[in-house]
């Protein structure tokens, strides 16, 4: 027989500043939340940096849970945001890799030119941008 457990009560104790009730959150959907991630990411290591993430922003956002009963959904929700994000991320990161891979001429031996320092700061300005809007 399933256990019922009082979303509600944790949530409301997490916030109030009791660690050991966040922790429970944490025991009671980390399960469900790894397998959501699992599903979207494939890679082990990837599934548990966007779960440490997502466990991060949750706890930063429980006081803005407008029903504390629903903490189960709403940290799958945010485990799928994370996940997309991610992914997201790894694209914009890993497509002018490619990019420039496709450009080398075939006859050229090795292709040792250094991505441009441009590129770099861009991508350095679309994180920090990122990350700003993250906090919001």
């Amino acid at each position: 027989m399933k256990e019922t457990v009082d979303f509600s009560k944790l949530v409301n104790d997490a916030v109030s500043g009791d660690s050991h009730a966040f922790d429970e959150l944490y025991r009671l959907t980390y399960k469900t939340a790894y397998h959501t991630a699992s599903l979207l990411l494939k890679n082990a290591d990837d599934v548990e940096d966007v779960l440490q993430n997502a466990y991060i922003k949750a706890y930063k956002k429980l006081p803005e849970l407008n029903n504390p009963g629903s903490f189960e959904s709403w940290i799958k929700s945010i485990v799928e945001n994370e996940c997309k994000n991610y992914i997201k991320k790894e694209k914009r990161i890993r497509a002018p890799v490619i990019f420039l891979k496709n450009k080398v001429d075939e006859n050229a031996e090795e292709w040792n030119h250094p991505i441009p320092q441009e590129y770099m700061e861009r991508e350095e300005l679309r994180k920090s941008v990122s990350d700003i809007l993250d906090k919001l």
